[in-house]
């Protein structure tokens, strides 16, 4: 493409691409952000293709980054989660399950293999016949659940419904569909 034909965006990608690797040939992550943080992001194949890399490559600069790794499915996730968690809490079991429990729905069932069984795992806490439902409570004392505290599980009341969560409030129809265990969940 000839110089006059690229647009502003193309110009500031192009550039980017130019200053990409540092004097050892190595991709800078600072690049890598760079072009995930445009508006819109610039997805991480082309990123790949733009650098002759693998997208494991780019994966690997980007691991870690909640701000680079795919925002729409993030706020998907955020948007489907009934109550927003304090920082602390985000790093229990309890916490990763519900983001694997709607994950699975996002994905129509397809997780990786540690997913699947964790969730089989944290569906079994609940119970067989989901005696049990997973409570976040900010002001939860540490516990078996959660060694920073914040969940718990308790008895299932008859305002849990069938859900693997108690909701503080009323839940969108969406997340009625998230947060339900599946049937047969044991076979999954």
């Amino acid at each position: 493409m000839a110089n006059d034909e690229m647009t502003e965006r193309d110009r500031r990608i192009d550039g980017i691409v130019r200053e990409a690797r540092g004097d050892d040939g190595k991709i800078r992550t600072s690049a890598v952000e760079a072009l995930r943080t445009m508006d819109p992001p610039v997805s991480v194949a082309r990123i790949a293709e733009l650098l002759g890399v693998t997208r494991q490559s780019i994966y690997l600069h980007i691991r870690g980054n909640k701000n680079l790794l795919d925002r729409k499915h993030n706020e998907e996730l955020e948007k489907l989660r009934p109550f927003e968690v304090q920082h602390e809490h985000r790093k229990c079991t309890a916490y990763v399950n519900l983001t694997h429990q709607i994950d699975y729905y996002l994905s129509d069932g397809k997780l990786a293999d540690y997913k699947l069984k964790r969730l089989r795992s944290f569906w079994r806490a609940l119970g067989t016949n989901m005696s049990q439902v997973l409570v976040y409570d900010p002001e939860q004392e540490p516990n078996y659940v959660s060694k920073e505290g914040g969940w718990r599980y308790e008895t299932r009341q008859p305002a849990d419904e069938d859900f693997v969560v108690r909701p503080p409030g009323e839940l969108t129809d969406e997340q009625k569909r998230v947060l339900r265990r599946p049937e047969g969940w044991e076979s999954i």
